[in-house]
């Protein structure tokens, strides 16, 4: 990538709050992909929210990629899981590509520059695992801050709702729905039609 070009990518990542910086085993526009794209980066198809994005794994992946690119850490390889990128779900999860790698660098090696090579990994691991944490909490404080701002478009045009409804004479109506379920129905508030993130228009 040219210097130009990586200097765009970086002051647009630097515009988004918090988000961590690109780590070193990424490019810019990796990273923006890894983030923002809102795919599988596997199937290209499936739609993943940002819930499904395995930071420790560098990648967003839909339910029906994970058993073709993913494995359970094998029993053999578990006393070295912190020299690999794993993900824990009930168990440990391993890239398979990425455990073919680690096996076929690793065969050759003994003693001492096993070893040094084992102390590698282990410490790159650990600077993924870290960068990999505080994106997860960048990522739940986005999700949160988006609820509340839905939670809060929803409030404004429910309490919009109320006094145009008031205005026409429904005040006593408004009380009853807002306390008591109707015959079984939804409170107003609850109604499909009021409880939308949406700013309410004369439309």
């Amino acid at each position: 990538m040219r210097r130009s070009s990586q200097s765009i990518w970086k002051r647009s990542r630097a515009s988004i709050d918090g988000l961590p910086e690109c780590p070193n085993d990424m490019s810019e526009p990796a990273y923006a992909n890894l983030v923002f794209y809102p795919y599988c980066n596997f199937c290209l198809k499936a739609y993943v929210n940002s819930k499904g994005i395995l930071w420790m794994m560098r990648a967003r992946v839909c339910k029906k990629c994970i058993p073709i690119h993913f494995q359970r850490l094998p029993w053999g390889a578990r006393a070295q899981r912190n020299s690999l990128p794993v993900w824990r779900y009930k168990d440990f999860y391993v890239h398979t590509d990425t455990l073919h790698q680690f096996n076929a660098e690793k065969q050759d090696l003994a003693g001492t520059a096993l070893d040094e090579w084992l102390a590698l990994k282990s410490s790159q691991c650990f600077a993924l695992r870290e960068h990999a944490e505080r994106c997860e909490k960048w990522n739940e404080g986005r999700s949160l801050q988006r609820t509340n701002e839905l939670d809060n478009l929803r409030d404004q045009r429910y309490q919009a709702i109320k006094e145009k409804l008031s205005d026409l004479g429904w005040v006593e109506e408004i009380v009853h729905l807002e306390n008591f379920h109707v015959y079984g129905d939804l409170p107003l508030s609850e109604h499909k039609l009021v409880k939308q993130p949406k700013v309410l228009t004369d439309r």
